[in-house]
């Protein structure tokens, strides 16, 4: 998958740059990435945010395992594989000079060119989102990258599993912030590229980790630096369904043992709502082209 063609779709996150290289030569183009968007909240959000005059092309693409922001969504903006940003791949902090990156390289775009912006779209001005100083200072760039934090935010402060969040993000998307900034940067002439850095899923909690690794705070897998640690604490784990990870496209020295499929490293005991694992739901994420 990694290092399959991309044309109209990528078949990997990484890959959107070059959907949008092509189409960024005949108008101005706009990442939007809904941090933790699934397939099943796209599908469901779909209907109420969409407007008459949208022309709507809808696919899907994969994300990068482990399916944490840090790694999929830096790869996302960089265009690369996360290796080739190791010394970042614990944080976003460097995500926007990854994106500038790109497009000076790729397309040889002068800065002034390149726009990037994260958004919390409920705490803009419900009237105009172009209210926002941030958002309005990037507007107009020939590229602009977009984050938007809200689906996220609201997955990790859910407490009460998966049907109420899912109620909660409709009502979001009823109340128009999703729709609104679509509309914003249609009118400002852009194509539109929406898509996410990763799904989620229902887990349960098995136990926290005890192979003497930091398990990621999502809990969906433990970190090595060491391929005989790794190793050792698979082969010794009581634990029944954990998974050593190939590491492709990884940094040499972030070797992943997964948890088991629908199980979080967390006390035992409860359920949660979290990433950074390779089920379906965590992994294939919408690819969606929207112009008028």
């Amino acid at each position: 998958l990694a290092t399959l063609p991309s044309v109209a779709v990528p078949p990997m996150v990484h890959r959107a740059t070059r959907v949008l290289e092509l189409a960024s030569r005949q108008s101005k183009v706009a990442l939007v990435v809904v941090d933790g968007l699934s397939l099943a909240v796209w599908r469901s959000i779909l209907p109420l945010t969409r407007r008459e005059n949208w022309r709507i092309s809808e696919a899907s693409t994969f994300a990068w395992l482990p399916t944490i922001t840090p790694i999929s969504r830096q790869a996302i903006f960089s265009g690369r594989p996360p290796a080739f940003f190791a010394s970042s791949i614990a944080t976003t902090a460097k995500e926007a000079a990854l994106w500038r990156a790109h497009w000076a390289e790729a397309a040889k775009l002068p800065d002034h060119e390149i726009g990037y912006v994260g958004l919390r779209l409920r705490n803009l001005p419900e009237a105009d989102v172009r209210r926002d100083p941030e958002f309005s200072g990037q507007l107009g760039r020939r590229v602009l990258g977009i984050v938007v934090s809200d689906v996220d935010h609201e997955l990790h402060g859910e407490k009460l599993g998966e049907g109420v969040f899912h109620a909660g993000i409709r009502t979001w998307a009823k109340e128009g912030h999703l729709g609104r900034l679509v509309e914003v940067l249609l009118d400002e002439g852009y194509r539109i590229y929406l898509t996410s850095d990763h799904g989620f899923v229902e887990a349960e909690s098995v136990g926290v980790s005890q192979a003497g690794a930091t398990a990621d705070p999502h809990g969906r897998f433990e970190r090595f630096t060491d391929p005989l640690m790794a190793e050792h604490a698979v082969g010794t784990s009581k634990l029944e369904g954990r998974m050593a990870w190939t590491n492709y496209g990884l940094p040499a020295d972030y070797l992943v043992v997964f948890a088991p499929l629908f199980g979080v490293f967390k006390p035992k005991g409860d359920r949660l709502l979290t990433h950074g694992g390779p089920t379906i739901e965590e992994v294939v994420v919408p690819w969606v082209e929207i112009t008028r």
